[in-house]
């Protein structure tokens, strides 16, 4: 199993990136995660950015057999012990996608096998990076029993 993490543009804090980074490398040891940047629209007057970011998502999608769950606000929250347990032995490639600014297209969330939250309170893309990355390692620490999790 290997699990992506499909974002809407750049990290914009260079200490947000550096945490990501170090998430990613302590991940290493016990599964592939790979995190893929989609092209931020630039909003302009009368515009909904969601459509093109949606398209270049789809785009990113197709012709790939893995299991979409979206991160929105409007989706279920899970703890960590059940977010853990959805990891194991999901039976194929999961793909988690964070919208930009304006959130994720009604298509791709239609698209998607599942909405989750990661909580009912609004993050930055940034930060919504950084709790996700951080709540995966967290995942793999309490499925295998090791210490982190308190």
């Amino acid at each position: 199993m290997r699990i992506f993490l499909l974002a809407v543009g750049a990290i914009k804090k260079k200490e947000i990136r550096k945490l990501i980074d170090e998430y990613t490398l302590w991940l290493k040891p016990y599964l592939p995660f790979t995190t893929v940047e989609v092209q931020a629209s630039r909003p302009a007057r009368g515009r909904d950015c969601r459509e093109e970011e949606g398209a270049r998502i789809s785009s990113f999608l197709t012709g790939k057999k893995m299991r979409l769950i979206a991160l929105d606000e409007s989706g279920v929250n899970v703890s960590s012990h059940r977010f853990s347990e959805m990891l194991e032995n999901p039976g194929c490639d999961l793909c988690f996608v964070i919208g930009g600014p304006e959130g994720l297209s009604d298509k791709i969330k239609s698209r998607a096998d599942q909405l989750m939250s990661l909580s009912r309170m609004t993050f930055t893309s940034d930060m919504a990076r950084l709790v996700f990355t951080e709540q995966i390692f967290r995942a793999v620490k309490i499925a295998r029993g090791e210490p982190y999790h308190r």
